[in-house]
């Protein structure tokens, strides 16, 4: 879940451990408010990604957010 005090452009990306990113969940301009996402452990191909550690990023206007994710199959 996350808040944006103000409509905004954001982005909210998945990133492997190594860095390297795997997975786009949203992109574009949002409007103030609350909003709730899921990860089904796809990358942008729809192939399953292996049991472990990622990151979430989300980026919106000057803010950053960054989340550890622990996948488990």
């Amino acid at each position: 879940r996350y808040t944006l005090n103000s409509a905004t452009v954001a982005t909210l990306n998945i990133y492997a451990a190594n860095g390297q990113r795997v997975r786009t969940i949203r992109e574009g301009r949002r409007e103030a408010g609350q909003y709730s996402v899921s990860w089904d452990g796809t990358d942008d191909d729809g192939h399953s990604l292996a049991t472990g550690v990622y990151i979430a990023r989300l980026a919106a206007g000057d803010a950053m957010v960054t989340r550890k994710l622990t996948l488990v199959r």
